[in-house]
């Protein structure tokens, strides 16, 4: 795979799984940053690469001593560097939210090479098989060859533009937004660190109802809002939940 494929697919696939942590890729350029440099830095041990190029003294040594996709292509390179970045960063700045964000990176450039026909040794030096995905080469992509890379950078372009909401919300904020019923706004209501205002439509008997306010309580049967006109008390016995929608005070409200 190719340093600008491995940028983008980084990218689109460290936010993937950062989403999973609450790890918003997108809201700090030195995310970004961490995200490149764990994607492009198992290259460092080819003398051709943008990595290899810049540290070229360090890729020098680790091709003649290595060879290319051997030990830093591998699970010990990947968390024995996570786990440096992890002690410099937690001692000077007390967190490794960065250091996270590059072994996400890290991982993304692990996959992508293993999906290539030459696979990666994840267990090197111990086991030096290559690791692949899938199990039939002909599936898999042939590094350099301009028509694959090209549809591969096309794909996670595509993807990076959709999926940016799901970097910024979270996978869990994400899903409890998709969905909308009293359960999922429950389940954010008790992890968001922040208040939620809540847009509503519902139904009681024939009379449809709608409002916006700040939820105060909120359980899977049953939710309490702060509205202009005080408090409301909406719950399945005597309503049918129609529409949530879910919106973090700390984000800005959408007009109505």
């Amino acid at each position: 795979m190719t340093a600008p494929n491995h940028v983008i697919g980084g990218i689109v696939i460290t936010g993937l799984f950062g989403s999973f942590l609450n790890l918003n890729i997108l809201a700090s350029p030195i995310y970004i940053v961490a995200t490149v440099v764990g994607a492009l830095i198992p290259d460092i041990d080819y003398t051709k690469s943008m990595i290899g190029k810049i540290f070229r003294p360090i890729s020098k040594y680790l091709n003649r001593r290595f060879g290319h996709r051997t030990i830093t292509h591998s699970i010990l390179a990947m968390f024995g560097s996570f786990l440096f970045c992890a002690f410099i960063e937690s001692t000077f700045w007390n967190h490794t939210t960065v250091s996270k964000i590059y072994l996400l990176g890290f991982f993304s450039h692990l996959i992508l090479d293993m999906m290539t026909v030459q696979g990666v040794p994840l267990f090197y030096p111990f086991l030096r098989n290559p690791c692949v995905l899938p199990g039939n080469p002909n599936a898999r992509f042939k590094t350099g060859n301009l028509h694959s890379e090209t549809i591969i950078f096309c794909f996670f372009c595509v993807s990076m533009v959709f999926l940016q909401p799901l970097f910024k919300n979270g996978f869990w904020t994400q899903y409890n937004r998709y969905f909308g019923t009293p359960k999922h706004l429950a389940s954010e209501f008790h992890k968001s660190p922040v208040a939620l205002n809540v847009e509503y439509k519902v139904k009681r008997g024939t009379e449809i109802l709608k409002g916006v306010g700040i939820c105060i309580a909120a359980k899977e049967a049953e939710f309490v809002l702060l509205e202009e006109s005080g408090f409301n008390i909406l719950n399945k016995e005597k309503y049918t939940i129609l529409e949530l929608s879910l919106i973090h005070i700390s984000e800005p409200t959408r007009p109505r």
